[in-house]
């Protein structure tokens, strides 16, 4: 198939930062209200290389980790405790770990940003001290903005190496799991409080939301259970699946072969 440009619907961009929450080490999630800026970034990561006789012959990127620039205009209380202060406001304290959520919008060229949102689940943060500036007052009163860097500490992934960053997309996730989801970050209204899930958590949120199952019946054959509209030609080496969970090609993806 040959390249084409500027496809109706092809045009995508993100923009924007909203519903932030910070997730103390005990007791529920706050919302964060004033966060006007995350800056990812990355620890420790650059390039080893090597020459042998004169020419380059390593080549090799340290990964690093999770880190990011965050900026506000004011921040939880429950967050004062996180950027070394005691309960009695003196500075200088040991500073713990906890967990960030936070959102940044999806726009394409028909939809504009109202198309979705990627949703980012930051694990084991912590603050770094940086500097404050409080300036005197003038005819035109200005806010301070809080600048934090932020630091992560990796955790076991099932499916690749350690990470500290894991987002989901809205417009690839079905709505039951991406419900499912918000419902345990930001709390429900007569129900739990907002909670940070651990990473088995939530991978049990998609499996136990999942709409679309393969099931290996460890005889050579397969059990597919679906929406009708998603599932169909199943023949007898390829099945044809339909759903915008998957990467599609031209909407139709070869999910499973040899059933």
């Amino acid at each position: 198939m040959r390249l084409t440009w500027d496809d109706t619907g092809s045009h995508k961009y993100e923009a924007g930062v909203d519903r932030g929450v910070f997730y103390p080490k005990t007791g529920p999630g706050v919302a964060w209200n004033g966060l006007t800026s995350v800056k990812e970034d990355v620890d420790n990561a650059g390039p080893t290389i090597g020459y042998m006789d004169g020419q380059k012959t390593v080549n090799q990127l340290q990964l690093g980790t999770f880190a990011a620039d965050i900026s506000a205009i004011t921040y939880p209380d429950e967050m004062l405790a996180y950027d070394g202060y005691s309960e009695l406001l003196y500075s200088g304290q040991k500073r713990d770990l906890f967990n960030l959520s936070y959102r940044s919008l999806i726009g394409n060229d028909i939809e504009g940003l109202s198309y979705g949102y990627r949703l980012h689940l930051i694990l084991n943060c912590m603050l770094t001290p940086t500097i404050r500036s409080n300036e005197s007052m003038n005819q035109s009163a200005e806010t301070m903005d809080f600048e934090w860097k932020l630091s992560t500490t990796p955790v076991a992934n099932p499916f690749n190496r350690p990470s500290a960053h894991f987002f989901i997309d809205s417009p690839n996730v079905e709505a039951p799991a991406l419900d499912a989801l918000e419902n345990l970050l930001y709390g429900q209204e007569a129900g739990a409080d907002p909670f940070f899930p651990t990473i088995e958590q939530l991978l049990a949120i998609f499996e136990a939301n999942a709409i679309f199952t393969v099931v290996d019946n460890g005889d050579g054959t397969a059990t597919i259970t679906g929406p009708d509209d998603w599932v169909y030609d199943v023949g007898t080496e390829e099945v044809f699946i339909s759903s915008p969970s998957f990467n599609q090609i031209d909407d139709i993806r070869i999910l499973a072969r040899s059933y």
